[in-house]
């Protein structure tokens, strides 16, 4: 039995990736880790799902073996990879930003799955839609930059050029369709799909522990409760708890191109310095409350 978690980005995925998969007993963890280093079966398994690099037939044919009969070697695997839904990513040859649907993703996954013929089926943890966009928005922020422009690192941009539909609208929306259910059980089958809820892993461990444990088929060891209040890679907040992130300004871009990329790598250490950062960045809120995130979650969710 193959078991994936697919996400949501920003449900604790990061922790439950390094903390926690990797030290649940009877399931074998094959899938991001920020601690070790993946695998080579399971990178290259990334790079077809995700259209990261071409694959001959014979290449093609070399992974699927490989990993049915990684898969036949252990009862149950838990593989979680929150990526395989999301849309834009850098292309591993060319170093630059690009988008590749998230539905083309999961069609490559499926096809795999399909054809090692192991059964297989999937899982989602769940927060409230306007917390979890807002949040993605500011962790995507330098991808969103360098593929739409720095206008649309004003949030009420991206959501009105989506909400009047203009041009290139439906690359923008891809952002939210990370978390659209309903567009997403167009390409994989509801009956294969659990949820669990983000509302439960915070303020009920407990029950997410033992809704889990069921789900897998596993004892898990409570002691483990205690990896879920970990918090990786959290999305930073202001003093009016509003999400907020940093940008380069216009005199960063101007050193950048003043001084040789080999000059200002030496010198990135001064970044950390909160004075440094208040001349060359510039900071932008991302509010709590935006009428017009409502109504393209009306209109598309």
């Amino acid at each position: 039995m193959i078991i994936i978690n697919l996400g949501f980005p920003k449900t604790s995925t990061t922790n439950l990736q390094t903390n926690f998969y990797p030290k649940l007993n009877d399931i074998k963890y094959f899938g991001r880790n920020y601690k070790e280093k993946n695998s080579e079966l399971f990178t290259e398994l990334e790079e077809y799902i995700e259209n990261r690099r071409k694959f001959s037939n014979m290449e093609l044919e070399n992974l699927i073996q490989n990993f049915k009969n990684y898969c036949n070697k252990n009862k149950k695997i838990l593989i979680s990879q929150e990526n395989w839904i999301t849309s834009y990513q850098t292309n591993n040859l060319t170093n630059k930003m690009e988008i590749v649907n998230w539905e083309v993703k999961l069609k490559n996954l499926l096809f795999i799955l399909d054809k090692i013929n192991i059964p297989y089926k999937f899982f989602f943890i769940q927060r409230d839609l306007k917390t979890s966009i807002r949040s993605f928005y500011v962790t995507l922020n330098d991808r969103i930059r360098l593929l739409f422009g720095e206008k649309f690192l004003s949030f009420n941009f991206f959501l009105d050029h989506i909400h009047k539909k203009k041009n290139g609208y439906k690359d923008l929306l891809l952002l939210l369709d990370t978390f659209n259910l309903k567009k997403i059980t167009k390409v994989i089958s509801k009956d294969k799909i659990q949820l669990f809820y983000y509302v439960d892993l915070l303020n009920n461990k407990e029950k997410f522990i033992n809704d889990l444990s069921n789900y897998l088929g596993i004892k898990i060891n409570k002691n483990l409760i205690n990896k879920l209040s970990t918090f990786t890679r959290a999305t930073k907040k202001n003093k009016k708890k509003s999400y907020q992130f940093e940008t380069q300004n216009r005199l960063f871009n101007l050193l950048k191109f003043l001084i040789p990329n080999f000059l200002i790598k030496k010198f990135n250490f001064l970044l950390e310095f909160n004075l440094i950062r208040f001349f060359l960045f510039k900071k932008i809120e991302v509010k709590k409350e935006y009428d017009i995130l409502e109504k393209i979650i009306n209109e598309y969710f």
